[in-house]
């Protein structure tokens, strides 16, 4: 009697996982825009310190993330609206990746102006929080190549730490689009589908 009640209650816990999951497959747009908005900021990064116009970065990327926070608020909440998400899961999904922008936004804008934070060491560490944000929704959403991005995160923060160069803006500009951007498309691929 014992084990045939394990067995319901493994196979209930079993269900709400299954239907949890497919509730909370992320629409991966935002890594889509985000990822690409990011490239194009640090093309524009690495030309304008190439060209002697580095105080103008401040208002390349100051464009960028407000622009990209506006669209992912309003659209966020649009798209929430309409699909009434309720689920644990979605919400600390997006809770996760919205705590990661606003730590990569803090560093990007506070820590060169405190003069506490080499701007060499922006990239690096974005990529630090990026790898965990990944890592964590891939076991979030049971996407094991998802945690392998992560991972790979992780790997280029630590050569942008050890490797000091201005072609680190191109560097990390290429780990938005390969580890980002095209992470996005795979996961809007089975948001479409679900």
């Amino acid at each position: 009697m014992e084990s045939q009640k394990a067995v319901e209650e493994i196979s209930f816990i079993k269900k709400i996982v299954e239907e949890n999951r497919k509730v909370s497959y992320p629409n991966g747009i935002y890594f889509i825009i985000w990822g690409i908005a990011v490239f194009l900021g640090m093309l524009g990064n690495f030309y304008l310190v190439k060209e002697g116009l580095g105080r103008k970065i401040l208002w390349l990327w100051l464009g960028i993330v407000l622009v990209g926070w506006v669209f992912t608020v309003i659209s966020s909440r649009k798209e929430d609206r309409k699909a009434g998400y309720s689920d644990w899961t979605g919400k600390v999904y997006g809770y996760l990746w919205m705590a990661a922008g606003v730590c990569m936004s803090i560093i990007g804008f506070t820590g060169p102006f405190s003069r506490v934070l080499n701007p060499m060491a922006i990239c690096p560490l974005i990529g630090l929080i990026m790898g965990m944000a990944h890592f964590i929704s891939g076991m979030m959403n049971d996407f094991k190549w998802q945690q392998i991005v992560g991972v790979l995160w992780w790997i280029g923060s630590i050569v942008l730490f050890f490797w000091v160069a201005v072609e680190n803006f191109l560097v990390f500009g290429v780990m938005m689009l390969l580890l980002h951007a095209l992470p996005g498309f795979i996961l809007n691929g089975y948001y479409k589908r679900q």
